[in-house]
């Protein structure tokens, strides 16, 4: 299995980001291959649920868009664009 993505959304780079996924699915095909063995352990049958101190369904949509955009422009600010998750 393979994968690669990449931010350009052009015709060119999804191309690219298909045969950088091939080559990650070609080297991960000639790792030996060891089924997966689980421990035996019963099944556990749980709940949780997020503490909601705020309804997100009544947030209002330009508060929502302004908070989204302001924390993006953050992003971009403080941290460069990086190539750290491309194959070779």
């Amino acid at each position: 299995m393979g994968f690669a993505g990449t931010p350009d959304v052009s015709t060119q780079a999804a191309q690219r980001a298909a045969q950088r996924a091939l080559l990650i699915a070609d080297a991960n095909a000639s790792l030996p291959h060891r089924p997966v063995r689980l421990a035996a352990e019963p099944a556990y049958v749980d709940s949780w649920q997020t503490p909601i101190e705020k309804d997100p369904f009544r947030v209002p949509m330009d508060t929502k868009v302004r908070l989204l955009t302001e924390s993006a422009q953050a992003a971009k600010a403080r941290s460069p664009p990086s190539n750290w998750c491309a194959a070779p």
